[in-house]
């Protein structure tokens, strides 16, 4: 059996970004108990994990602001942007504040635009977005 071209784009985005973080992980352990370093925090690492599940959260729900919006070019650019920002918190692990900040930046934009459109808040307020 084939695999489908939704199944092939799942397993070259996701699981063998996976597979390499895993190996990489591994290998930095490895040179790191080599070199008499001590590695990683498990703290750290799980911090590391919270940023990427949020930014993939962050590309689902700019799609889902794409097809709910009037104005979908700032969703756009924001699901892009965390689709490039997922793999390259995943892929080249840059320092965990980055990574923190980049997701702060990109949710950031799409939940200005959310809450200028609370029904609670007057309509006075200019709506962004």
């Amino acid at each position: 059996m084939t695999p489908s071209a939704l199944g092939r784009a799942f397993d070259r985005g996701f699981v063998e970004a996976a597979h390499f973080v895993m190996e990489r992980r591994m290998m930095e352990g490895i040179r790191s108990l080599a070199e008499g370093r001590t590695p990683a925090s498990r703290a750290a690492e799980r911090v590391e994990v919270v940023i990427w599940a949020g930014m993939a959260t962050v590309f689902v729900w700019g799609i889902v602001a794409v097809f709910r919006r009037k104005r979908w070019a700032v969703p756009v650019a924001v699901t892009g942007a965390a689709a490039i920002g997922f793999q390259v918190l995943t892929l080249a692990q840059p320092p965990v504040l980055a990574g923190g900040v980049l997701l702060a930046v990109l949710a950031g934009s799409l939940l200005s635009g959310a809450l200028l459109r609370c029904p609670l808040l007057p309509a006075a307020l200019p709506v962004a977005g």
